[in-house]
């Protein structure tokens, strides 16, 4: 919830909702956290434009929130509590994993859009910042291969008894081959040796399940996927699975694949935890719920599709400014929309991209190359609320679909044949006009579900039983193979 401009909503009923709003938190939570609430209620003014609201009431749209995701939790959010699956992982030649991504360390002119890629802290790449336990690093948007495999071989279900194996985990980084390779003859020759050596392994031929990473959208793996019959024995793990209609033209559409997130800048390090429950939910509140941006649009200028452009046009203001440095002077040009211009290609982005997030109540999220982008879930582990396009004949996959219902905590905008959104009306405007009731609502269920999008600092997890994506990842591979 927001306090917004007049044009938006008359203040008028913003007042009477937080006083109802007040009124439940009382009942719904306990006299310390109601004593903890007073006591910072005053910090929060009504002049402060787009403040996201104080924490009477964040706190107290919990009591708002529907069944599914009371449900969610309770149930979801906890780790599995039913026997762990074990996982074998094979010992690969490092020709395989260690070589490739090493190459792509090493070596900018293979791949110089990767702007220097950094796969130090099992893959998530060097520790830029710490907010509470949120911990930001510079993690590149296709090290999937890297990061997997770590946190595979550092998790609790790994198993290094062949004979007791539920699943046998490959850890070759086909997906990053590429960038090494540029799908020559060598990516094919090492395609054919990898199941040269599956086919030698009684385990694989006994047709027991076997999975993998593709750090790239599918899409673009198609020539690796193709090189060799037997991937259909295999299920892989990628960032997007491409539509039906692609697949059946290249023969894939029987081919198992799990979708699985963008690794984000954005990783919880749960040694930062602490006992004191009013330091955690001051900690949760602070970057989480204090926002004073209403609409944020992180992104290039470069228009690859016509839709892509629409957006960009509509917004007037754009900066390439940090949040903080935007915001020193009272005298900013908007505090309604604004678009953060990012320069991914040549790097340095990262340091400001997320805190302008953090501070942001919508970030918008237009199609790019891929109906799928690592800035959706820069936006879900920020708690900025996600605004996608729904295209006519489109159904884009996200993760965990089968566990979560994205309109929970995403709002989606439909767009018309002709490209245009069916309302006719500029994206800030169709935002305004959502109720801030729902606003709490969506705010609410994000903050519930975000941590099942983030891959943990390794070492720690083991500190908290809330569920991450690995943990959500085992579930899928469970009832996919």
């Amino acid at each position: 919830m927001i306090m917004r401009k007049m044009r938006c909503r008359p203040l008028k009923y913003l007042s009477y909702f937080l006083v109802i709003v007040v009124g439940l938190a009382a009942f719904f939570l306990n006299a310390d956290i109601i004593q903890f609430i007073r006591s910072n209620g005053s910090k929060n003014k009504m002049a402060d434009s787009y403040r996201v609201t104080s924490k009477e009431t964040t706190l107290g749209s919990l009591a708002d929130t529907d069944d599914k995701m009371t449900r969610l939790g309770s149930q979801l959010n906890k780790r599995t509590t039913h026997k762990p699956l074990k996982i074998y992982i094979y010992n690969l030649s490092s020709e395989f994993n260690t070589d490739i991504s090493h190459c792509i360390e090493t070596d900018d002119s293979q791949a110089p859009f990767l702007h220097s890629v950094d796969y130090s802290n099992h893959g998530m790449g060097k520790l830029l910042y710490c907010q509470g336990e949120i911990c930001v690093h510079n993690t590149n948007q296709f090290s999937l291969d890297v990061i997997l495999h770590h946190q595979f071989a550092h998790s609790r279900y790994r198993t290094d008894d062949s004979s007791e194996a539920d699943v046998f985990y490959v850890p070759a980084y086909m997906g990053s081959m590429c960038f090494c390779h540029k799908y020559d003859n060598r990516t094919e020759e090492l395609v054919k040796q990898l199941f040269h050596y599956l086919n030698t392994m009684s385990y694989f031929g006994q047709g027991k399940p076997h999975v993998t990473t593709l750090a790239r959208i599918e899409r673009e793996e198609i020539t690796v996927i193709l090189a060799h019959p037997a991937w259909k024995n295999l299920t892989y793990m990628t960032i997007e699975k491409d539509n039906l209609n692609f697949r059946k033209m290249f023969g894939i559409e029987s081919q198992h694949a799990i979708v699985v997130p963008y690794p984000s800048y954005i990783h919880f390090n749960y040694t930062k935890v602490t006992d004191d429950d009013a330091y955690a939910a001051e900690n949760v509140s602070k970057y989480m719920y204090n926002r004073r941006l209403f609409l944020l649009f992180a992104a290039s200028l470069r228009r690859t599709n016509p839709f892509r452009g629409k957006i960009i046009d509509q917004f007037v203001v754009k900066t390439e400014l940090g949040y903080k440095e935007y915001f020193k002077s009272d005298d900013v040009v908007n505090r309604d929309q604004v678009m953060l211009v990012t320069r991914e290609r040549i790097g340095n982005h990262y340091n400001m991209t997320i805190e302008w997030m953090f501070n942001s109540v919508f970030c918008l999220q237009p199609h790019g190359d891929s109906p799928t982008w690592k800035s959706f879930y820069d936006s879900i582990l920020s708690g900025c609320i996600p605004v996608v396009f729904q295209f006519p004949i489109e159904n884009v996959e996200f993760p965990f679909q089968r566990a979560l219902n994205y309109s929970d905590f995403i709002v989606r905008i439909p767009v018309n044949r002709n490209g245009d959104l069916e309302e006719n009306i500029p994206v800030y405007d169709y935002l305004c006009k959502i109720p801030l009731t729902e606003i709490s609502r969506l705010q609410t269920n994000l903050i519930k579900v975000l941590h099942l999008f983030q891959y943990p600092v390794i070492g720690t997890e083991q500190n908290s039983d809330e569920k991450d994506a690995l943990e959500m990842i085992v579930d899928e591979i469970r009832v996919t193979v």
